[in-house]
């Protein structure tokens, strides 16, 4: 799907946005790249993060693993979510509301007719798929745009970065990567690079947290900070890194990690997909190294010796990622499907 430059910048009309998520606020999110742009293109926000009760709007923009939020379908059974989605997609339909998805992981196969036409009713009334690469697949190719992450370069300019310690490998956990997490404990122990280290940061799950502190007294070399940690603190934590280890790429988080450790000049490991293949040619060499998951501790020294070995001679190429592009990219996106939506009002009066 393609994105037009709208001509007279000057005269827009205000378009506004249905977000389900929650305002930006003082940690990193996905919707501070959406919205950043917002003044300049002429749109409105808002942001609601449970069920979507008004729809005086002219995009709802929603990631797809949390639709069911929109939709205020909880624990029902497929039957029940069916009805409820086609009830919620003819109120979008009658009102003339665009929707937009942004996919970040393609999503499980539907079980069931009912959950099947429960999605087919969504992807059909869906305007517009945002993926962040051109890995990601979307039911239809021509409705798909590829906006990528953007950098943090500039958000984090003048923060106090830690000093490097050798053989520190930092992972900013999730209480849903906890079985990688868990996976990963006791693989330093029997890695070969001399002083090879596991530091883990971020919210993670009590069974975590005690198997961590069962890993230390074992003698491993795993330290942590189990806590939702500042943007300020988690800059710091990367420049003490050696390297970054990122076992999986689902959620938004996820990729944020990426992205702000590259930001922020620091070598990653990550899966061997097609996604990190594909940044890896974008940044250039020696900055993204891949590894079959899970991780082993041949992996962790193969990528700390390569580090150490063929460091990069230069910063990674982020420019297609400044938050300017990116910004501006959503905000004609959410335009074009507007446009269309006016376009159909038009008509409709006409007749």
């Amino acid at each position: 799907m393609s994105i037009s430059a709208d001509p007279h910048p000057e005269s827009i009309v205000p378009v506004r946005v249905h977000e389900v998520g929650r305002p930006p606020g003082a940690f990193l999110d996905y919707f501070d790249q959406v919205i950043s742009r917002a003044e300049t293109h002429s749109l409105e926000f808002r942001f609601v993060e449970g069920r979507m009760r008004r729809f005086d709007v002219d995009v709802l923009h929603v990631c797809a693993h949390l639709f069911d939020r929109a939709l205020g379908a909880g624990r029902v059974s497929y039957a029940t979510r069916r009805e409820a989605v086609s009830l919620f997609i003819s109120q979008l339909t009658e009102r003339r509301i665009r929707l937009v998805q942004t996919v970040m992981q393609p999503l499980p196969p539907a079980e069931g007719e009912d959950a099947q036409r429960a999605r087919q009713e969504i992807d059909s009334a869906t305007s517009a798929w945002v993926v962040f690469d051109e890995s990601t697949t979307t039911p239809d190719p021509d409705r798909t745009v590829v906006i990528p992450l953007a950098h943090y370069r500039e958000r984090f300019l003048g923060y106090p970065r830690g000093t490097t310690v050798q053989g520190r490998l930092l992972w900013s956990v999730t209480p849903q990567l906890s079985a990688e997490a868990k996976r990963l404990l006791g693989v330093t122990k029997v890695a070969k690079t001399p002083g090879l280290a596991l530091r883990m940061v971020g919210l993670a799950t009590s069974d975590l947290i005690s198997k961590a502190q069962v890993a230390r007294q074992s003698g491993e070399a795993v330290s942590s900070r189990f806590a939702r940690l500042s943007d300020a603190a988690l800059v710091e934590e990367m420049g003490e890194a050696e390297l970054v280890v990122q076992p999986r790429l689902a959620s938004f988080e996820d990729w944020q990690t990426v992205l702000l450790a590259l930001s922020l000049d620091r070598p990653v490991l990550v899966p061997d997909i097609e996604a990190m293949r594909r940044l890896a040619e974008e940044v250039g060499p020696g900055w993204v190294h891949h590894a079959d998951t899970p991780f082993t501790a041949a992996a962790l020294d193969a990528a700390v010796a390569t580090v150490r070995e063929n460091p990069p001679r230069r910063p990674p190429r982020l420019e297609r990622r400044a938050p300017q592009v990116v910004g501006d990219a959503y905000a004609q996106l959410f335009r074009d499907v507007a446009r269309v939506r006016s376009r159909k009002k038009t008509v409709a009066a006409a007749c």
